[in-house]
């Protein structure tokens, strides 16, 4: 499980069509999108860090928009969403730790 602040996101949605490959692009570059106008790259998040995705029925996929790139994340299922006030704080393990480190922040 992964989480994102809800600030770096611009939009969580259905993932749309590849409108064409990304050439000489990494495996996890899924490649390009438009979506509401914007051109993206489409990249599939498990395949990124070399985890297996969670199966062939990706019915539950959704596109994670970033706000400041022209990325979008292509990941198994969002949990849930919630605002800067209305996040409940989980005990950090491991890798959120070594995040939060590389982002230069405290846990």
């Amino acid at each position: 499980m992964f989480t994102l602040p809800v600030a770096a996101l611009r939009e969580v949605a259905p993932p749309p069509a590849i409108a064409s490959r990304i050439p000489r692009s990494a495996a996890p570059v899924l490649g390009a999108i438009q979506h509401r106008g914007r051109l993206a790259a489409l990249v599939d998040l498990a395949g990124l860090l070399g985890c297996a995705a969670a199966g062939a029925d990706r019915s539950e996929a959704r596109m994670v928009l970033l706000e400041r790139a022209a990325v979008g994340f292509l990941v198994d299922e969002v949990i849930g969403l919630a605002g800067d006030g209305e996040a409940t704080p989980l005990a950090p393990d491991a890798l959120v730790a070594d995040v939060e480190r590389l982002l230069g922040r405290r846990t």
